[in-house]
């Protein structure tokens, strides 16, 4: 079926890059010092072999799979499909069909997920989103609901009301 909307979305938020730059310019920081300069890095070093861990897990892969992250949301006549990178290996679906209710609405992330990812709130919602206040909120007739954070809330909710849903 034909692609009517497609978003992608990445976390870009000023504070999610300095907390990256943070950990990879500590990482790094103390990899030189201790393995090239030989002073070891901090009041409690530790090995050489911890160290070398340490900075291949925080200070390159780990920083590597924060920026792969990627939240992509398509739509077409019969649903909402989802896949949040790297956590989906797959597409998640939400066809009309099996939708009670859909609305695209203003939420604080904060205040009901305690943030952005892939997150549950106390009421049983499943969020998926990376940054923002707008999402599509969905409540299936199974009693499931879920928020998809998007950027473009009233281009959506144009679409889902010219589809009828």
């Amino acid at each position: 079926m034909e692609v009517l909307y497609k978003e992608k979305q990445r976390f870009t938020s000023w504070y999610y890059i300095l907390i990256v730059l943070i950990l990879i310019g500590v990482m790094w920081y103390g990899f030189i010092q201790q393995i090239y300069f030989g002073k070891p890095f901090g009041t409690n070093p530790a090995s050489d072999t911890t160290l070398w861990v340490l900075w291949i897990l925080f200070g390159i892969c780990f920083p590597i799979f924060l920026l792969t992250i990627t939240l992509t949301t398509k739509i077409n006549e019969s649903g909402i499909f989802v896949r949040f990178r790297p956590f989906h290996l797959k597409e998640r679906k939400f066809m009309f069909s099996e939708m009670k209710s859909i609305n695209v609405e203003m939420y604080n992330p904060l205040k009901e997920f305690l943030g952005f990812g892939l997150r549950f709130s106390f009421n049983g919602t499943t969020a998926y989103n990376v940054k923002g206040s707008e999402g599509i909120r969905i409540e299936m007739k199974d009693g499931r609901k879920y928020l998809i954070g998007t950027q473009k809330g009233e281009e959506v909710e144009n679409l889902i009301r010219t589809i009828g849903k």
